[in-house]
Parts: structure tokens; sequence; C-alpha cells
């Protein structure tokens, strides 16, 4: 035999939006200080968001993830 089904409250769910993230691709002579001004970042945020121990240490065809 089927059973009814009985409806159940549910609470909406927050969703977020699955935007990608911004990237960047280092090109020859840039700098992370030059990479972030040109974002609005300082160099700092944008060492902690990649995960940068060094922050003089960025090499052309690097991808940076740029934080919103």
């Amino acid at each position: 035999t089927l059973s009814t089904l009985t409806p159940v409250d549910v609470a909406p769910v927050a969703t977020r939006s699955a935007a990608p993230a911004r990237t960047h691709r280092v090109e020859p002579g840039e700098t992370l200080s030059s990479i972030a001004a040109r974002y609005g970042l300082t160099t700092a945020e944008l060492a902690k968001a990649n995960h940068l121990a060094d922050p003089n240490l960025v090499f052309a065809g690097q991808q940076l993830v740029i934080p919103e």
C-alpha cells in the first residue's frame, strides 16, 4: 500500500553565489605590489589570499587569486 505523504515545514536555505574567483596571471616585470595596486588591494592582502610566505617571490606565469 502507498503511504500518505505529510507536508513538512522547511526553512529556506541561504545560497551563496557560485561566482568564480577573479584571478590574475603574473606578467614579466610585474611585482606583487604593482598587481595589488591595480586591484585596489594592499600587498599584504594579496599575499595572504595566495598563501605567499615571501611576497617578493612571484614569477611570470603564476596565477594569483584576487580577493573580492
